[in-house]
């Protein structure tokens, strides 16, 4: 019998392969269950993510990729009641995309703004119970949460970890990196780091296995120390909150 469930609901594989790859790592593969599905058109598919069980797993992890931009509110609100029933803790995990940003004004918290209307297009959809649903946004995209491991990509770009800090500086114009937030259009810095290495397709299943096999605890532990990408302390915290995990992360 599971302690704890917890359904992440998130955009695209990428996602899906990157939490998968934090979760093994950070419970040191050992008392938890990850089963991935891809929902789409309201049906669950086989994604080509791998699903991971340890031997008498507490913590079970569900991660819904909902195949693409605009289905995350509606695959969630159709079925929270019943995960909810199952007791399931639901969190949704989408990118704040550069439209929805510059739609608002300067003058308000624009994070908490789009999460505060994702919440009404919830209760448009009849969710149930959203104000126990809690919404992260990966600030711009996934991509700079990716970019947060410079040593993970460093091995799969084959360059330099100091090659790959100059290039994120040149992108925000400044020789100290304080926020990777900042970062314009990371995935394409992304995949202009991959070319530098040779690495083609930054964004496929194998590319995406391949950058994230190389993250371990420890970079985990670092990368949340340095709080150059927030939106990754919030949803990180979220989750170890959730699942009872009392240690405190170094730093």
């Amino acid at each position: 019998m599971y302690q704890k469930k917890i359904a992440i609901y998130v955009e695209g594989q990428t996602e899906q392969i990157f939490l998968n790859r934090l979760i093994q790592v950070w419970w040191d593969y050992s008392g938890i269950e990850i089963k991935n599905i891809k929902i789409m058109a309201g049906e669950e598919k086989k994604p080509l993510v791998q699903d991971f069980q340890s031997p008498d797993p507490e913590t079970y992890f569900l991660i819904c990729d909902v195949a693409g931009v605009g289905g995350l509110a509606s695959t969630i609100a159709s079925r929270s009641k019943k995960q909810h029933e199952k007791g399931f803790k639901i969190i949704g995990l989408r990118d704040l995309y550069a439209n929805d940003f510059c739609s608002l004004p300067a003058n308000v918290d624009r994070s908490l703004e789009i999460i505060k209307n994702f919440k009404k297009s919830l209760l448009i959809q009849k969710c149930h119970c959203p104000d126990e649903i809690n919404i992260y946004l990966a600030v711009m995209e996934i991509e700079a949460w990716l970019l947060a491991f410079t040593e993970a990509i460093a091995k799969w770009a084959k360059i330099s970890e100091e090659t790959i800090l100059n290039k994120i500086s040149e992108n925000l114009h400044t020789p100290e990196i304080i926020n990777l937030e900042r970062i314009k259009r990371p995935s394409i810095l992304l995949r202009d780091l991959g070319e530098i290495g040779l690495r083609q397709q930054s964004k496929s299943v194998g590319a995406i296995t391949l950058m994230v096999n190389n993250i371990d605890r420890e970079h985990i532990e670092k990368v949340h120390a340095s709080n150059q990408i927030p939106s990754f302390n919030k949803f990180w915290n979220e989750l170890l909150a959730f699942t009872c995990i009392k240690e405190k992360i170094q730093g």
